[in-house]
């Protein structure tokens, strides 16, 4: 069937509505039940709102006439593999703006006048030495050497000047990549703003990409998708998008820097494998693990900051990164790992400091008023809040500042504070501790149920309020570095085993205490200390 007239039901051959400024016409080969492999006599009557038309895979022909003068605004054309005929004054033009034509078949067979206009603004995108680029030269116009396919239902690829462009909407489907005759050739690669998924491995081994542009919609990219780009220098990865796949950019040995956007929930196995360039890495908070070899081998990875919410990190997601130094929070995951793997590490909660000498601990943001023998002595009123200790080293190092009238050095688990004040100048030892590390519980709290706080590590002091009556079984089991907690007076019942795993514990309690905290501590083989008042 040639349509010839769009006079009955001109929209059903057609998506994207002809009315929207800067709208696409897309022309359907199989509308409804119908078949079309031709376009006849005026087929589309004058529009003022089209930029860009695609004609189907489908279409054999575009015959006389067919869009004389159709489109005030268009841009750009896109011919399918299947067009074998274009006739006199299929495109007839009228208007200034550069017209891009893109073919895909070298052997359409082009009537003369097939495309016309008063203006030089035609530009072909095609093979030079086709009928079309050879129409196109005939008549002084501009030919880009370029070769154009699809990649996914209604997906248009075209390569020319080195450059890759993907034009369309969706998910890139194909097995192998279509343009993979011209891999050598591609320096740099674009995508459109709807693109929402890449497919496994769809740009591995283009060796001489340097530069990607992705698209905004990008929710998806597939295993090895930039495997072994090696001249790939940076990426910047949009928002929209979800996971980073297995292996995605293994092999990137040129890659410097990558910004992962939040709302990226997993980076996946190797995936900067081998990236031996890779100097700059931001981790998001959104990010839930961190798989195995996800960074191995990045050599110039020197500091990485890794947020708390990551749960999981894969025990060789760092191998091989030799002069790396992690930063990390008190007893999160990334702690642990730089632990457990050998790996220099630095602290970046604000860390609250404690007294060696009386194993109490300061802090800085709580409501709670210390008593006034708790109270460090030689330390004026308001100094008496916690220093902005930023570094602790697991290699020993020192990092010295100033702040407040302090000077300060941290050590692996410790500092050394120099208070200066008038002529007095006094050293004090004290531990580092780490945020979160100090649990108060509300005054309306009257049983700490069991297991409540069971295997919280970040729990380092606890202060129970007047009125709790009964600490259930397990309450605070395996809190492997709860230190103190302050007991009073209001409590009748603690279960045996609700400090199972605290072996550092210390029990506080007033010295007038009529409960049951010294005799449970006695009992149980626990350190206890009487305290005046909390």
């Amino acid at each position: 069937m040639v349509l010839n007239t769009f006079t009955d039901y001109p929209y059903d051959y057609m998506v994207i509505g002809l009315n929207d400024p800067g709208s696409t016409v897309v022309l359907l080969h199989e509308p409804g039940d119908l078949e079309v492999t031709g376009i006849g006599d005026t087929s589309i009557v004058d529009d003022t709102h089209v930029e860009t038309l695609i004609v189907s895979e489908g279409y054999t022909g575009i015959y006389e006439t067919a869009f004389d003068f159709a489109f005030r605004k268009l841009k750009k054309v896109y011919l399918p593999l299947t067009l074998t005929y274009m006739g006199e004054g299929a495109f007839i033009f009228d208007c200034e703006q550069q017209i891009d034509f893109y073919f895909d078949n070298d052997d359409l067979t082009m009537a003369d006048g097939a495309i016309e206009s008063q203006y030089s603004n035609i530009v072909f995108h095609c093979r030079q030495d086709s009928e079309a680029g050879q129409y196109a030269q005939a008549r002084g116009w501009t030919v880009i050497e370029t070769v154009t396919g699809f990649c996914g239902e209604d997906i248009r690829w075209s390569m020319s000047n080195n450059t890759l462009t993907i034009n369309g909407g969706g998910k890139l489907e194909y097995s192998t990549a279509p343009w993979s005759d011209y891999i050598d050739s591609i320096y740099t690669v674009q995508l459109s703003d709807s693109i929402t998924e890449l497919p496994s491995y769809a740009f591995k081994d283009h060796i001489r990409m340097n530069s990607i542009s992705l698209s905004s919609e990008l929710s998806y990219i597939g295993t090895g998708v930039f495997k072994n780009c090696i001249n790939l220098q940076n990426v910047e990865l949009p928002s929209s998008l979800q996971t980073i796949n297995t292996a995605a950019f293994e092999g990137c040995i040129n890659l410097h820097s990558v910004s992962i956007p939040d709302g990226v929930t997993s980076i996946g196995n190797s995936a900067f494998l081998g990236c031996a360039s890779l100097e700059s890495v931001n981790i998001p908070s959104s990010i839930y693990d961190i798989q195995p070899l996800a960074f191995a081998n990045c050599t110039q990875l020197t500091y990485i900051e890794i947020p708390e919410d990551v749960c999981i990190i894969g025990d060789t997601a760092f191998d091989g990164c030799t002069d790396l130094t992690i930063g990390c929070y008190v007893n999160s995951a990334a702690a642990d790992y730089a632990q457990e793997a050998g790996i220099p590490y630095i602290y970046l909660d604000d860390i609250f400091l404690a007294y060696e000498e009386t194993e109490v601990v300061l802090f800085s943001d709580g409501p709670f008023a210390w008593p006034t023998y708790l109270r460090p002595v030689i330390t004026p009123a308001e100094l008496q809040y916690t220093l902005p200790v930023r570094y602790e080293s697991s290699d020993g190092s020192v990092e010295v500042a100033e702040e407040n009238g302090f000077a300060y050095g941290v050590h692996p688990g410790t500092a050394v504070v120099t208070a200066r004040y008038g002529d007095l100048i006094t050293t004090v030892n004290v531990r580092v501790l780490g945020r979160n590390s100090f649990l108060t519980l509300p005054s309306s709290v009257r049983t700490i149920e069991a297991e409540a706080f069971s295997g919280d590590r970040r729990v380092e002091a606890v202060i129970l309020p007047d009125g709790v009556r009964r600490i259930e079984s397990g309450a605070f089991a395996n809190c492997a570095n709860l230190k103190a907690i302050w007991l009073p007076s209001s409590l009748e019942y603690i279960a045996p085993d609700a400090f199972t795993g605290c072996p550092d514990i210390c029990l506080y309690m007033r010295l007038d205490d009529e409960g049951i905290g010294m005799d449970y501590a006695q009992q149980h083989g626990m350190k206890w200390e009487p305290i005046e008042d909390i």
